[in-house]
């Protein structure tokens, strides 16, 4: 299953309840929070940057539906970034 695979390496949070709070009203996913490694991303990349390793390597024999969903998450992130 999707949910029970590790995402993006370098992705944790350093303080993930209030990084979630400000996120969440964050419309644009555009807002930086800073990672456990000292770092700052925004929530579309790393979504974008969790999408493109996901889908790079995808469990063998997934099922269809796994495939599809992962297809329509990079091509979501991919419309996303586009939006200004």
């Amino acid at each position: 299953m999707l949910e029970t695979q590790r995402g993006a390496a370098g992705h944790d949070l350093e303080k993930p309840i209030r990084a979630i709070r400000e996120i969440s009203h964050d419309l644009t996913c555009r807002r930086r929070v800073r990672l456990a490694n000292g770092r700052e991303a925004s929530a579309l990349e790393i979504q974008s940057s969790t999408s493109t390793g996901r889908c790079a390597t995808p469990r063998p024999r997934a099922p269809a539906q796994e495939k599809q969903a992962l297809a329509m998450w990079e091509q979501s992130c991919r419309g996303s970034r586009t939006i200004r």
